[in-house]
């Protein structure tokens, strides 16, 4: 795709001059964490995974899932990996969860935290 570009054509009816230049639009940051999923076998709503669209460093991605006392239950480095609901192979107990995803966004060095919890319902 190529940078879109600007043109200005200016004359005052004796000369004219011409003025071109190409802009880059950045990515917007896009995502949505839900904030619940259901973890019980049927074929909808098993995992729980983040939706990154754009704006951020795939090669940056890191998800972490902690139960209430601060224990890491999952992780996961790829955005397209998200979690299953089980610890040690065992389905976790319908609770409340806190979760950490840190990216860089697109282009720049700063490095992103988003925090949340989230919902296991069965």
């Amino acid at each position: 795709e190529e940078d879109p570009t600007i043109t200005l054509l200016v004359s005052n009816g004796y000369c004219s001059d011409t003025m071109i230049t190409k802009f880059e639009i950045p990515e917007n940051l896009i995502y949505y964490v839900p904030n619940s999923f259901t973890p019980d076998g049927n074929k909808f709503n098993n995992i729980f995974l983040p939706i990154m669209t754009e704006g951020f460093d795939e090669e940056t991605y890191q998800l972490r899932i902690f139960d209430r006392w601060g224990e890491l239950i999952f992780q996961s480095d790829d955005s397209k990996v998200g979690w299953d609901g089980t610890y040690k192979n065992k389905i976790v107990k319908s609770d409340t969860y806190n979760w950490s995803i840190k990216f860089k966004i697109t282009n720049q060095n700063d490095v992103k935290s988003i925090f949340g919890h989230l919902n296991i319902l069965k």
